[in-house]
């Protein structure tokens, strides 16, 4: 039972469902800056805050978290409540590595918040229930020039911005583990699943997973950490 697709119970961070109610949306014209991120970790191997360091040569984000300039409540999902987060135009929603199927919730509180998320997602880390009309990859641009540049342009067009929230006129984010447990009990109640016995966890779980750190590259993220950034390098 994990965030893995091919885990016998599915466990995602997140899913969607079919909207019960209207929730209203802080329209395009009232949201009054651009983008923020929220980070705990500064030593990740995503490279998270160097990413947002060149993205911010470009365009404004405000940062918080332990890694940011700015504090936010700890106790909202998200860190920022929902009314807070949509002043912004668009969160990056950056993982922290780049493991298969590792998608958080750092995805699923910005699409229930209602902004646009900024992803970092590689080949093989998708999440295959959300497409490019619910998010903009960092990856899909040849450079962080480009990916600024497109989000100039997605903030300068109300329509296109709109584009990207459309999918909430008919669906809604759980982000709770209810739904992973109603998936376990299913399971569990299915005369077709075959009882299992798991020896041996390590190979699944490591093999061809996340990408193989040196050890010369876990000194690096080191010192990114505690000596680089803080310097603002």
């Amino acid at each position: 039972m994990s965030y893995r697709r091919d885990s016998t119970v599915y466990a995602p961070y997140g899913s969607f469902i079919r909207r019960r109610s209207d929730t209203e949306t802080k329209p395009f014209l009232n949201r009054t800056k651009f983008a923020f991120a929220v980070f705990s970790r500064c030593d990740d191997f995503g490279k998270r805050y160097r990413i947002v360091r060149e993205l911010q040569k470009y365009v404004n984000i405000d940062v918080y978290g332990s890694c940011g300039h700015l504090k936010c409540d700890v106790r909202s999902q998200g860190c920022l409540s929902t009314e807070k987060a949509q002043d912004y135009l668009f969160k990056l929603s950056f993982e922290n590595s780049h493991c298969k199927d590792y998608v958080t919730e750092k995805l699923w509180f910005s699409l229930k918040q209602g902004v646009v998320p900024v992803v970092n997602w590689v080949k093989g880390q998708e999440e295959t229930r959300v497409n490019s009309s619910h998010v903009i990859n960092l990856y899909d641009f040849h450079t962080i020039k480009d990916l600024a540049k497109y989000l100039k342009s997605v903030a300068a067009n109300q329509s296109l911005y709109n584009s990207y929230l459309t999918w909430r006129q008919e669906l809604d984010v759980e982000t709770s583990h209810f739904h992973s447990f109603c998936n376990l009990c299913q399971k569990l109640h299915q005369s077709t699943v075959r009882r299992q016995v798991y020896s041996k966890f390590s190979g699944w779980v490591t093999n061809d997973v996340c990408p193989k750190y040196k050890f010369v590259q876990k000194i690096r993220a080191w010192i990114d950490r505690w000596i680089l950034f803080p310097i603002g390098l």
